[in-house]
């Protein structure tokens, strides 16, 4: 009976818990063994600030005195919440002890946080205020059909702390505008920093100031809120335990619409280093405007929003230099914090289009450098900080400078430079977790945007004559490159590029050359041989070819080449017995043409006993054996398909032995003969019935590839793509090309 009772009591208490969506809420926990607990709720207490005054208020020791035009709200010690605010900030408080007299109430209090405000719920905030009214426990609140919560007040805080209404849905003030604002965007102050000095190195070897500096920016913003049930413990004291709830999802994102002009110039000599960041350029840019909102069971939500403009600044460097240039940032972004699924993260695009005004260099330098201005913007929650994001328009450049002179050759040498200049967005965005009583700060990594936007020099291309050009050998040409740099999408001529010039055969009139104000670069080129061409090229500063551009003239049909080994494709007479049947193998005679118009030609290079008939008066009468062997060589040309060659040595040898067809020995000779350099041995009209096999009139050769090797007479195949035919003395692949073969 006993455990029913309490059963039904725990019941109860759900039920009660459960009957406001926005009010703290609290689950029992299970009964113990021996005697049931009961947790503690908190409870929210709404004040009318219009008809209550602040008297005392000391957040150090947390004492508080209200004075009320009514009677005083009932306090429960330790379980009711307040939202106290002042003029321009506000405090959730939990009442510890409470003493009323009269109209006034002494309350010693300590700091709460909104999960113990709120459970069980969720709401979505934005700033644009709406003309929409609903009545709640704590006066009116804005919110619209989609039950999106819009701001009743908006207040500006100025440096002396005081403040200015903008917007007060009580009193019916109107929402007090800047030029140019509109109820769904909150316009920055125009910034115009033109002409101030930013910093200088240490060493003054740098100094940095602006040329333009301005900026517009506007944003808006929502935030959407959702905490769970109040199922998690809190300890106040020694003696007070509560549930508070657990944030379930969140989202603060700003949609901003923003303009910067950002044009540094700097001064250099010598070498520099600077870097620094998170400069102040303009602290409270943007004076902090404190929104308030209602829930629907009256519970107020204040956002204070505030902004400083920041910089950040690097550049190291060689050079005596004046600089100036830098980037116009023009278009929309969205940055912002989400939380879901127990997970952070940030989440951010720009939609930016860019002007970029590349780098004026009065003088050749190694430079980097990287500048960016931009506003930092911090939300607080009620009295809490919250989440900051800082969107960082940026531009780099780099500006690199190398060469390379090997004294006696040109082949390796160069002389080059790069000018490459980034622009993008950093979408920076950190949050301080303590507005749901987590004292931690998370930063993120930016979310970064970067395209590259101006690169010089970017290419190199042939500007006259066109290719295919009919010209004359040994006679000079003009050709022209023109050389350009690539800003956003357009190709512009750029001057003072070197362009190096190759030709494999002919001459040019200087090896390197600037281009001129519309980027041109022009030689003289003179081609000595058929098929030759001209390449420019431009380098980076370490060598590297950014881009290079080929004249080719006309080109004349090249004829077959013959340079190579080629195989006699004949025979020899083995001397075997009986005579009719005397064995043929393929010969080893090789004829070679060089490609410095040299060739050789061997007869029976391993000089091999060879079987030869020999005749008197025009009739056969033996034969001879021994090792005919013959070389010659001298030098050759080839052009249209005429072979001439000019012996400048010849060496033959014949030691035999003769005998007469019965098999009777005749007699030993030696042929040496006379010398016969000075000849044309093999010259005549060249034909080729495929690309292995060539027929002059002195003979018909088989080319020797690198397919193919001799080894004791036998030809190797190294390739399996060529088979043996049988019956027959040669290879043949699919392309019916006949390879001899030794076997």
């Amino acid at each position: 009976m006993k455990t029913n009772l309490y059963l039904f009591l725990a019941l109860l208490l759900l039920l009660f818990a459960g009957c406001g969506k926005d009010e703290p809420a609290v689950d029992p926990e299970p009964d113990g063994p021996d005697t049931p607990t009961t947790e503690n709720t908190s409870t929210y207490v709404p004040i009318d600030w219009e008809k209550t005054q602040i008297t005392k208020m000391d957040m150090k020791t947390g004492d508080v005195t209200l004075t009320f035009t009514d009677k005083a709200p009932e306090f429960e010690n330790g379980l009711s919440l307040i939202v106290l605010e002042t003029d321009t900030s506000t405090y959730i408080r939990r009442v510890m002890n409470t003493d009323v007299s009269n109209k006034t109430a002494t309350l010693q209090t300590v700091e709460a946080n909104m999960t113990e405000l709120f459970a069980d719920t969720e709401f979505t905030l934005s700033l644009a205020p709406s003309a929409e009214r609903a009545p709640t426990k704590s006066g009116t609140a804005s919110i619209d059909a989609n039950g999106i919560l819009h701001p009743v007040r908006i207040i500006e805080i100025n440096e002396n702390n005081s403040y200015r209404t903008l917007y007060d849905i009580h009193k019916e003030i109107p929402l007090t505008r800047t030029e140019g604002e509109t109820g769904l965007n909150i316009s920055f102050p125009e910034i115009d920093n033109s002409g101030k000095v930013i910093s200088a190195s240490e060493d003054g070897n740098l100094a940095l100031y602006w040329d333009t500096y301005k900026q517009n920016f506007s944003l808006n913003a929502t935030a959407h809120f959702k905490f769970g049930k109040a199922v998690n413990e809190k300890k106040i004291t020694e003696d007070l335990k509560i549930k508070v709830s657990e944030l379930e999802e969140f989202r603060f994102t700003i949609g901003a619409k923003a303009q910067w002009d950002m044009i540094l110039g700097a001064s250099a000599k010598g070498k520099f280093k600077y870097e620094e960041n998170d400069i102040t350029i303009a602290k409270g840019m943007f004076k902090p405007r404190v929104f308030t909102f209602f829930t629907p069971t009256g519970i107020p939500v204040i956002i204070t929003l505030g902004s400083d403009l920041l910089g950040d600044f690097s550049a190291d460097g060689d050079a005596k230099i004046e600089i100036k240039g830098g980037v116009n940032f023009s278009g929309s972004l969205t940055t912002g914090i989400e939380y879901k699924e127990k997970k952070w993260q940030p989440i951010g695009e720009p939609t930016f289009e860019y002007q970029i005004h590349p780098l004026e260099i009065t003088a050749f330098a190694n430079l980097n450098m990287k500048i960016s201005a931009y506003p930092k913007i911090k939300i607080k929650l009620y009295n809490f900080l919250g989440p900051a994001f800082s969107p960082q328009p940026f531009l780099k450049d780099s500006v690199k400078m190398g060469m390379f002179n090997e004294m006696g050759s040109i082949s390796k040498d160069y002389y080059g430079w790069t000018e490459k200049t980034y622009a993008g967005v950093d979408l920076q965005t950190s949050i301080m977790l303590d507005f749901i009583g987590i004292n931690e700060e998370l930063p993120f990594p930016p979310i970064t945007f970067e395209g590259l936007f101006y690169n010089a020099p970017d290419k190199i291309e042939l500007k006259s004559p066109e290719n295919g050009l009919d010209i004359q050998l040994d006679k000079p040409i003009e050709v022209t490159f023109n050389v350009t740099r690539k800003l956003l999408a357009a190709d512009l001529p750029i001057q003072g590029v070197s362009v190096k010039f190759e030709s494999p055969k002919g001459k040019v009139s200087q090896n390197f050359l600037l281009t001129d104000l519309q980027g041109n670069a022009k030689v003289q080129w003179t081609p000595t041989v058929p098929n030759d061409s001209l390449t420019a090229k431009i380098f980076d500063a370490s060598g590297e070819v950014i881009s290079q551009a080929t004249f080719k003239p006309k080109e004349e049909e090249e004829e077959f080449s013959i340079v190579g080994k080629w195989w006699e494709d004949g025979h020899h007479n083995l001397p075997e017995y009986p005579i009719l049947t005397t064995p043929l193998i393929p010969n080893d005679n090789y004829l070679e043409f060089f490609p410095d118009g040299t060739f050789e030609y061997v007869l029976n290079p391993n000089k091999q006993q060879l079987w030869i008939g020999y005749w008197n008066d025009g009739t056969q009468s033996g034969y001879m054996i021994g090792p005919l062997y013959r070389v010659i060589r001298g030098d050759y040309t080839y052009s249209g398909s005429e072979l001439k060659t000019n012996a400048t040595y010849y060496y033959e040898e014949w030691e035999h032995d003769r005998y007469d067809y019965s098999g009777n020995y005749v007699g030993n000779g030696s042929l040496f003969p006379d010398d016969k350099t000075g000849e044309d041995h093999f010259g005549g009209t060249v034909k080729f019935s495929n690309i292995n096999e060539m027929q002059t009139p002195k003979g018909h050769f088989i080319r020797m590839t690198e397919d193919f090797n001799l080894d004791d007479y036998i030809l190797k195949s190294k390739s399996k793509s060529f088979k043996v035919l049988q019956n027959t003395r040669h290879l043949e692949n699919s392309g019916s090309a006949k390879i001899i073969i030794y076997k």
